[in-house]
């Protein structure tokens, strides 16, 4: 008997943790590949005159706002290339629709 709950609950448990990566690939990852983001932020950075000569790049996150879809896109963070700093890190959203903006904008 158990050994015949067990091949029932099986392939349930396995279609939906299928159902559940779906649901998560579709609805988080932004529209915009993560390379086109890394471009955009650079010509954002250009266009707007910031000097990134002491900074690099050192992360680039996703991110979803559950309630307003439109609000998806990439995180790109720079931070002081001296590792003395303690403060200066900042970062640039790009949107799905396009829209850029930086910290304290």
């Amino acid at each position: 008997m158990t050994s015949r709950i067990a091949l029932i609950l099986l392939p349930l448990t396995l279609l939906a943790g299928c159902a559940h990566i779906r649901e998560a690939d579709g609805a988080r990852r932004p529209k915009m590949a993560m390379s086109d983001a890394i471009s955009v932020a650079r010509s954002y950075i250009q266009t707007h005159a910031i000097d990134v000569s002491d900074q690099f790049l050192s992360g680039v996150n996703s991110f979803h706002d559950v309630y307003k879809p439109e609000k998806t896109g990439w995180r790109l963070t720079w931070v002081p290339a001296d590792p003395f700093t303690l403060d200066g890190e900042w970062s640039i959203y790009v949107y799905d629709d396009g829209h850029v903006k930086a910290d304290g904008e």
